[in-house]
């Protein structure tokens, strides 16, 4: 029989909610990071495009009416993706908020982040103690969807691993075309 592989989370499987906390504000810290540099990316190349007249010097204007339409495109195109992936986090994260919370809350702005992994905290810590006081799980049966705190805790480190990787591509790219076009 082959061995099973471990979920990558289970290596933050530990009791400590502020530890988990702490390294998942780490990772929305690091998606962060990345799609102010992918903004700066797309600012760069606008610079790369206004500043074509410079770079290209005896073209016909034909020739520079294409490279700075190849630029708009790009940028155009570039900045949509990076709008739909915020939007697609922020829908992720306000999913988690409403599995915590019977309360209405959309999650629309990076500092709404914070509000999640505190409330994430408060919830898990009364089902500690719950848990502790009458001697099993409490589960929650919530749409079918996500029904204990592990379940939660595996969506939002998967949620978060999923939108890096996402944001890194997406970085990585822009950084192909920044080269290119300088």
């Amino acid at each position: 029989m082959g061995r099973r592989r471990k979920k990558s989370f289970d290596k933050y499987d530990m009791k400590d909610y502020e530890a988990k906390k702490l390294m998942w504000v780490e990772s929305f810290q690091t998606y962060t990071h990345y799609f102010n540099k992918c903004k700066e990316l797309i600012d760069k190349l606008k610079i790369q495009k206004e500043n074509l007249n410079e770079y290209i010097k005896n073209q016909d204007k034909d020739d520079l009416l294409f490279y700075k339409s190849m630029i708009d495109g790009v940028v155009h195109y570039y900045n949509s993706k990076l709008f739909i992936y915020k939007k697609k986090l922020f829908h992720d994260l306000t999913f988690i908020y409403k599995k915590l919370n019977d309360e209405v809350y959309k999650i629309n702005c990076f500092e709404d982040f914070k509000k999640l992994m505190t409330k994430y905290i408060k919830i898990s810590q009364i089902l500690e103690n719950n848990k502790k006081n009458i001697s099993q799980t409490i589960n929650w049966v919530k749409d079918d969807k996500l029904n204990c705190i592990k379940s939660i805790e595996e969506y939002i480190f998967k949620s978060l691993e999923y939108h890096n990787k996402l944001i890194k591509h997406l970085h990585d790219i822009l950084q192909l075309e920044s080269n290119f076009h300088s």
